[in-house]
């Protein structure tokens, strides 16, 4: 769906991927990105993008990238590259790492354990030249934890 005043919506082309929930999504080069992604019985890693989320065709960039499939990561564009971070298969099951490609199919591990606590459902933003990871989910329950990195 999209608007243009926030009240008048249009739909969109449904995604040629399967349906699912907390995929991570945002825009880089000029398209509308899709990564992972949750369904009652299945978790995704696989990264779809289009040009043109109303009318134009998903294109599937990779069907199961190097990372560990998940939803509800953080995941943001920083320095040229997408970044994701934690993510979970459940509310139970969250991660601990960091990834980032330069183009959606090739991703590099840039932290195995990173020094905040698994999570996920928790956004990932760019501000003032950081990254910056807010909240989230963990083990021990909701977290307001505020964590930034400059390179990654």
């Amino acid at each position: 769906w999209a608007t243009r005043d926030g009240r008048a919506w249009r739909r969109g082309r449904d995604g040629d991927f399967s349906s699912r929930a907390a995929i991570g999504l945002v825009t880089f080069r000029g398209e509308f990105w899709v990564v992972g992604g949750l369904d009652p019985s299945v978790a995704y890693n696989d990264v779809w993008r289009t040009p043109d989320p109303l009318k134009g065709k998903w294109i599937e960039v990779v069907r199961s990238a190097a990372f560990a499939p998940r939803g509800a990561m953080g995941i943001a564009v920083f320095r040229d590259r997408l970044w994701i971070a934690g993510g979970g298969v459940t509310f139970v099951h969250h991660f601990q790492d960091v990834w980032s490609s330069t183009d959606g199919k090739a991703w590099t591990l840039a932290v195995a354990a990173a020094p905040f606590s698994a999570r996920s459902l928790m956004p990932l933003v760019v501000f003032q030249s950081q990254l910056f990871l807010l909240g989230g989910r963990t083990w021990d329950g909701v977290s307001a934890e505020v964590w930034t990195s400059s390179d990654g």
